[in-house]
């Protein structure tokens, strides 16, 4: 990453393909009004709506509190070290995504496919995980603070040192 009049610059890839976002907005501003520039096409935020294709595109490091991508096809996307706090992700498709280092704050996950997805020292407080799919997902060193889970299947998930103080996972399949 570099700085360009003030803007951090990173690069983005989608599909194969990379461009930056010099041009947008600095990342440590809130996600307003551009979403993101994938190839050399602007995606504004009112074009981010339940049932978005994003699939393997790489949002890391962004603010994106509040954005409803439910029902999302987000399928291999990297989220490392991305705020999304208050979103709604329920029923959106995170299979194999990199949620590492995310901050998950009353997230909106429930009947949220989170096969194979990778959410180490993800912070979840607060998270809705209700009859989500985190099968063989990797929730090392994670926070469940106040989350719910009741009915997700963690089948072969990794819950090493996860912190889970008040949280709910009634009916949960955990083996």
């Amino acid at each position: 990453p570099g700085t360009s009049g003030g803007h951090t610059e990173t690069a983005c890839c989608w599909n194969g393909a990379s461009t930056t976002n010099r041009q947008y907005r600095s990342l440590t501003q809130p996600f307003t009004t551009q979403f993101m520039n994938f190839l050399g096409r602007n995606i504004p935020r009112d074009d981010i709506h339940p049932g978005t294709e994003l699939p393997e595109a790489n949002l890391s490091e962004l603010s994106l509190e509040g954005v409803d991508l439910s029902g999302a096809n987000l399928a291999g996307v990297s989220f490392h070290h991305t705020d999304l706090s208050n979103a709604d992700l329920s029923g959106a498709t995170l299979t194999d995504a990199k949620l590492a280092d995310a901050t998950l704050h009353n997230v909106d996950l429930s009947e949220a496919d989170l096969l194979g997805a990778t959410l180490e020292t993800a912070d979840l407080t607060g998270a809705q995980l209700d009859n989500a799919c985190l099968m063989g997902a990797d929730l090392t060193d994670a926070t469940l603070n106040d989350a719910t889970g009741n009915g997700a299947t963690l089948t072969d998930a990794k819950v090493t040192r996860v912190t889970a103080q008040d949280a709910s996972l009634r009916g949960a399949d955990l083996h």
